[in-house]
């Protein structure tokens, strides 16, 4: 396992993960997710690629992209066309719109007090994701730039990756439309990474820089 720091200078931002395939693989669905070439279903929040799935709207002149069809997890609502599908099959992904996900949160509201035991407990926790999740998207600003590599630390796994974002925690960007997105630079997410290493009594080394 790899743990790899990525750097976006145009965002200012770096990001630091962890990968069993190559850095280079994992790049390319970072790149793709932070430029919309997959996108989240506002019911169910599944990625998906998007990518060729582009459609006019002839309302206001401009082409949007909508989710493909995927099926329903078996808790979320489904599609009036499908029951195997997601309500959100064709609709726009969240990070284009939320008006779906807040209605179907509103629905999961109002049939709260309707429920009991594990039912209730299950629809608990889709609220506080669905809410979790409108509220990111609608703070979330447009991405801005590409990704490189910055450094990459070969032999090293998800105990480092994990103390190194304990270290950084404080310039976590909640905003960001991909995780593990730091407002810092690439030395001091180094300088994390190296610390994490030090402290779980590992001897890593770089391989990039």
């Amino acid at each position: 396992m790899t743990v790899y720091i990525l750097e976006n200078k145009v965002a200012q931002r770096v990001k630091v993960g962890t990968t069993n395939n190559t850095t280079q693989e994992r790049l390319r669905a970072i790149r793709a997710n932070w430029h919309g070439l997959s996108a989240t279903c506002q019911v169910c929040g599944t990625r998906r690629d998007i990518t060729g799935r582009a459609r006019f709207n002839h309302e206001d002149c401009h082409m949007s992209v909508v989710m493909p069809k995927h099926p329903s997890n078996g808790t979320h609502a489904t599609h009036p066309d499908s029951r195997f599908n997601c309500l959100g099959s064709g609709a726009l992904p969240i990070e284009l719109d939320t008006s779906l996900a807040e209605k179907y949160l509103s629905d999961l509201k109002t049939n709260h007090s309707s429920l009991s035991g594990s039912e209730k407990s299950s629809n608990t926790k889709m609220i506080n994701t669905l809410e979790a999740r409108i509220g990111r998207y609608k703070a979330l600003g447009q991405a801005e730039g590409d990704w490189v590599i910055a450094r990459e630390f070969k032999e090293s796994g998800e105990n480092v990756e994990r103390l190194a974002h304990e270290i950084l925690k404080g310039t976590l960007d909640t905003d960001a439309p991909i995780g593990e997105v730091f407002k810092c630079s690439v030395e001091e997410a180094v300088r994390a990474v190296e610390e994490a290493i030090g402290r779980l009594g590992g001897t890593v080394e770089k391989t990039s820089e």
